[in-house]
């Protein structure tokens, strides 16, 4: 009986220490581009840029607005900001500045669309990314 105490005692103690934003909802995304657009007439040199991100799955920190993935990452960029977490209202937005020759990425979750898969969208590399998120 003593040991059913302490570990209800421990169990609500951990339940009261959980940050907020882990109790709101997802602290993330994982996400599959399904689809590219290249702007402009030379696209035949970008092509295999675009056909290689749509291989592996995007994964987004909505706490830090850092992107997880080999051609539209940002983990390796000087600056990231977050623009706006996503909500029921608002759809998550981050920009990264690689600090490098003006290298920027641009993503954003349509976190206010109805049920679970929400529309992505990423700008890198001069190629603009369409995708869900989950």
């Amino acid at each position: 009986m003593r040991s059913y105490v302490n570990m209800r005692s421990l169990l609500l103690g951990l339940l009261l220490v959980v940050p907020h934003s882990l109790a709101a909802g997802p602290s993330s995304y994982v996400c599959q581009i399904t689809d590219f657009k290249i702007p402009g007439a030379n696209t035949r040199n970008r092509e295999w840029v675009g056909e290689t991100a749509m291989e592996t799955t995007v994964a987004i920190d909505r706490g830090t607005g850092r992107v997880i993935h080999p051609v539209i990452g940002n983990t390796s960029f000087n600056s990231v900001t977050l623009l706006n977490e996503g909500s029921a209202s608002w759809g998550f937005k981050a920009l990264a500045d690689s600090g490098e020759g003006g290298h920027i990425h641009y993503y954003e979750v349509h976190e206010y669309d109805e049920g679970a898969v929400k529309p992505f969208l990423a700008v890198a590399a001069g190629i603009v990314f369409f995708g869900e998120c989950r």
